[in-house]
């Protein structure tokens, strides 16, 4: 064998001995260790094997105590006094097969059977705590969320948590706590005081109160057209806050949008005259925007509650609209939802053919909640959302919204429809359908959809007028917030683009429908339940 030859053979038989090397040490798991920044269970492992890393586990354990803290006391359990242990059954290596194969995810693993301990023992010291005996629990009540004008923040007015507890509820979190090494254990921060959640010492309270300061925390300035601004800080967005039925902070919708209606109506706004042929072989006349001239009302409203839920502060443009008038020639172009308010019915034309009418209940005269008259585009479309506002809270299974908080859905809690239910049991402003007509409806339509509103009564006997001062009154040192829903919904999240019209009555001729011009085409009554809807129902 040549010279040449040979030192080839000997490279080959190094490099092969390398890579079994290699191999053979890559397979041991002593070997192979855990990334940079690993920790499991809270415990840093990073750059150990798994021997080191299961010694590290099993040192963290040694001395642990459980500090736990009722209101009227405070309790220690030792990892002694449960038999606490590492579990050598835990298995990590599936973790280091994780890191290798690139399926971890995260360098923070939580293991949930790592450590073992006497549940039987656990059980036997927690029942023995005085926090659990019954005789030495107090019943809880509810307080007020209040803004403070003084402090320009706000605070929880009264309540108490008390100190009612569930023994079971208390022992999960108790084993949960210690599964996890943790060194403190907060009764009332855990939320396990049952009973006058809203108070100051507890965390619903809490929650509550660091809601609403992160709402008023918000500070915008929206330019209009015309130059001039408006301001939305802590005095205007403090009138807005209310107390849900899930006890949570939220937005009213109809306070944010009566004070951005106020708003849009100091600034002018510039728009054309359309004629519209209604169903009933009427021509009237309605005021639409302007290209680029009119305020987008529905947007202007999503982007402050958007703001204000984010707790953003800055200086924004106000946005307007960008229709072209055509686009409302020849009753815009054959589709679109017609509403007559007088006659409670509602249309619906796709492509210039009447596809279906049903007769609706509109908002409440009586309470000064109708709905809005004049043209508008459906700017998002959802399936099963929850309304909730104040005084109301109903699950709709389509929803339809066209103006800010108002918009077109469901009521199976209605049992009739038309006629003048709406003058005195009508909704918050929105538009109440038969269920088989509104699901119809959500087939048949998309976002973009244009909405005309027009004709309605506007006053009654015994109409409650909201005042618009301020329900925290300068003199005042706070204002507390109604503890009823406030105004959410899943459905108003997407931004969407409305007109901002309204219709003019001086130039209108009469719109009234008579009641035979309606087609027989509204849902049956047997498809909503009997059920009645209380006048404050959306």
């Amino acid at each position: 064998m040549s010279k040449g030859k040979k030192i080839l053979i000997g490279i080959l038989i190094a490099a092969a001995a390398a890579a079994a090397l290699f191999v053979y040490f890559a397979v041991i798991p002593g070997m192979r260790t855990f990334s940079d920044g690993t920790t499991i269970n809270g415990t840093d492992v990073s750059g150990m094997n798994l021997a080191q890393a299961k010694a590290a586990l099993r040192d963290r354990y040694q001395g642990y105590s459980l500090k736990i803290d009722f209101v009227n006391e405070t309790e220690y359990i030792s990892g002694d006094d449960i038999s606490l242990e590492l579990n050598d059954n835990a298995n990590l290596k599936t973790l280091l097969d994780a890191q290798e194969n690139g399926t971890a995810g995260s360098n923070q693993f939580i293991v949930e059977d790592l450590y073992s301990f006497d549940t039987a023992k656990l059980g036997e010291l927690i029942s023995g705590y005085p926090a659990l005996n019954e005789d030495n629990m107090t019943e809880g009540e509810d307080g007020q969320l209040s803004y403070n004008t003084d402090k320009g923040e706000f605070e929880i007015i009264g309540g108490s948590a008390g100190t009612v507890l569930d023994a079971v509820e208390v022992k999960s979190a108790v084993a949960d706590a210690i599964a996890e090494l943790s060194p403190e254990l907060n009764i009332s921060a855990a939320g396990l005081y049952s009973g006058g959640s809203i108070a100051a010492d507890s965390k619903t309270g809490q929650d509550l109160v660091d809601t609403a300061n992160k709402y008023i925390s918000s500070n915008l300035v929206y330019t209009f057209n015309d130059g001039e601004t408006e301001t939305i800080n802590k005095d205007v967005i403090s009138q807005w806050v209310v107390v849900s039925n899930e006890d949570q902070a939220v937005l009213d919708q109809d306070r944010v949008q009566s004070t951005i209606n106020d708003m849009v109506d100091n600034h002018s706004d510039e728009t054309v005259t359309t004629d519209f042929k209604t169903t009933a072989g009427n021509t009237i006349t309605l005021t639409v925007a302007s290209a680029t001239n009119s305020v987008d009302v529905t947007s202007f409203y999503n982007d402050v509650t958007e703001k204000v839920t984010a707790g953003e502060s800055g200086e924004y443009d106000v946005p307007y609209t960008s229709e072209d008038e055509s686009e409302y020639a020849d009753n815009f172009h054959g589709s679109y939802i017609e509403i007559d308010l007088d006659n409670q019915v509602c249309y619906l034309y796709k492509d210039g053919s009447l596809v279906d009418s049903s007769s609706i209940v509109s908002g409440s005269v009586v309470s000064s909640h109708m709905t809005p008259d004049g043209v508008f585009r459906v700017y998002s479309m959802s399936r099963d959302v929850t309304l909730v506002g104040t005084g109301y809270e109903s699950f709709v299974n389509y929803w339809m919204p066209f103006y800010g908080s108002d918009g077109l859905h469901d009521a199976s809690w209605r049992s009739s429809f038309g006629g003048d239910i709406y003058l005195r049991n009508g909704s918050h402003g929105c538009v109440n359908l038969p269920s088989a007509f509104a699901a119809e409806m959500y087939e048949t339509i998309s976002t973009g959809y244009f909405v005309v509103i027009y004709g309605g009564v506007q006053t009654v006997s015994g109409q409650y007028v909201e005042s618009q001062t301020s329900s925290a009154s300068s003199s005042d040192t706070s204002s507390s917030q109604s503890s009823s829903s406030g105004s959410t919904s899943s459905g108003t999240s997407s931004q969407g683009s409305s007109s901002g019209s309204t219709s003019s009555e001086t130039t209108a001729p009469e719109t009234s429908a008579p009641e035979t011009s309606a087609p027989e085409t509204s849902a049956p009554e047997t498809s909503a339940p009997e059920t009645s809807a209380p006048e404050t129902t959306e």
